[in-house]
């Protein structure tokens, strides 16, 4: 009975729009194919052609391949020669790898609050600075902006520096210039749900020859090529088919158990393989951008009687990630709300959980609109688009009743 249980929801996890399914076809499967033809897997051009793509694109003049994001975060306070007794500001609301690079760094993380937008706000990092604050870390979140251009301004006064983090905004813009640029460093790196999606792959940039000269000391080792390998074949078969394969990995986990996260590895420069399909998916960045933002729409008119907020800025200077909603206070309840979507066909998955429960905070750092808003952050895929919107629709007008309800209660009341 008990192996019944494990297996008894197995067949609702079929979606007509699974999570972050990357815009990968033809082009990544001849960039595939031909560096394991040519047995340049591991080493080859591409990511210095990567790294000089996207210098042009952000007008930066120095860039270091790594191998993810966060090692760029690790290089970039090693070439500020963050120490053990420095701080570094950066939202708790905010992917945990962000904080694993600060604390392998050294550094002692304080963390700054949140607005409606799901980002800091200059005013919120100005009151997270102290004596001993020498970075701030600004990541853009689902392809919208941080006010970086704001706290540029007043982080530049103070002579603290700033890490531009890009990764998920890349191509985005703030105050005619673009997310990346900002700061003394960028980051840029790939990912299943950012704008370039790949298994890996990423870059440090900077305009000042000093720091890049203290990033080039850390020599990076190369990865294995059995590493890369598994890696994007694992890609492949569990996010370009992840409509088909998801049953299977389901199957999987519930049989072994999902197990201990794995330790953060050693920061490690860019395989020439997934600098290749970086460039791919740059190469088609306006394409994607544009696919994404009809189907955010399209979701946005659908969603619209539920009245739920939508964080997304689907203008010219944003590029549409996900649809992200704030759910009312009045519910429905994050869980429930992705299981009825489920069932509607639509993978669902909530925001990031706040960093500042895993580690110690500071006194008087107040983070009330974190902990008030990051249950109720609701993201919606936007990589494919919605052939069959009636299961949706069925949803809106379901929760548009009890809604009323809800309000009818409340006004007897």
């Amino acid at each position: 009975m008990g192996l019944i249980r494990k297996f008894k929801n197995v067949p609702s996890y079929w979606f007509q729009v699974p999570w972050c399914v990357p815009d990968w076809g033809w082009r990544e499967f001849r960039t595939t194919m031909a560096t394991l033809l040519t047995g340049s897997v591991r080493q080859g051009p591409m990511a210095d052609r990567f790294a000089g793509e996207i210098k042009e694109l952000l007008g930066r003049r120095f860039a270091v391949p790594v191998s993810r994001g966060r090692e760029a975060i690790w290089l970039a306070l090693r070439a500020l020669n963050v120490g053990a007794s420095d701080e570094v500001i950066l939202p708790s609301y905010v992917c945990a790898s962000v904080l694993d690079a600060v604390i392998q760094a050294g550094a002692n993380p304080v963390f700054a609050d949140i607005d409606e937008s799901l980002h800091v706000t200059a005013r919120s990092v100005e009151r997270a600075i102290t004596a001993k604050t020498r970075c701030a870390i600004i990541p853009h979140l689902f392809g919208n902006t941080a006010p970086v251009d704001k706290i540029e301004a007043m982080l530049r006064t103070r002579r603290i520096a700033l890490i531009d983090d890009a990764a998920q905004s890349l191509g985005a813009r703030r105050s005619g210039r673009p997310i990346g640029s900002f700061g003394e460093f960028g980051v840029v790196c790939g990912g299943p749900a950012k704008p370039l999606a790949g298994p890996a792959g990423g870059l440090l940039l900077t305009d000042d020859p000093d720091f890049y000269a203290n990033a080039l000391r850390n020599r990076l080792q190369s990865e294995g090529t059995s590493l890369v390998l598994r890696r994007m074949l694992a890609f492949w078969f569990w996010r370009r088919f992840r409509r088909y394969t998801i049953l299977l990995g389901i199957v999987a986990e519930r049989l072994r158990g999902s197990g201990p996260e794995p330790p953060a590895c050693e920061p490690r420069t860019a395989s020439n393989l997934d600098a290749a399909v970086l460039c791919d998916q740059l190469d088609r960045l306006p394409e994607t951008r544009q696919k994404r933002e009809h189907v955010a729409r399209q979701l946005e008119q659908v969603l619209q009687p539920l009245s739920w907020r939508v964080i997304n800025d689907l203008g010219p200077d944003a590029i549409p990630l996900k649809l992200v909603v704030l759910l009312p206070d009045n519910g429905p309840e994050l869980q429930t709300a992705v299981k009825e979507l489920a069932s509607a066909g639509i993978e669902c998955q909530g925001g990031y959980t706040p960093c500042h429960w895993n580690v110690r905070v500071s006194e008087g750092i107040q983070l009330q609109n974190t902990e008030a808003l990051w249950a109720r952050v609701l993201c919606f895929p936007i990589e494919r688009p919605l052939k069959d919107t009636r299961p949706l629709i069925r949803f809106v007008q379901m929760w548009s009743r009890e809604a009323s309800k809800e309000h009818l209660s409340a006004s007897k009341s």
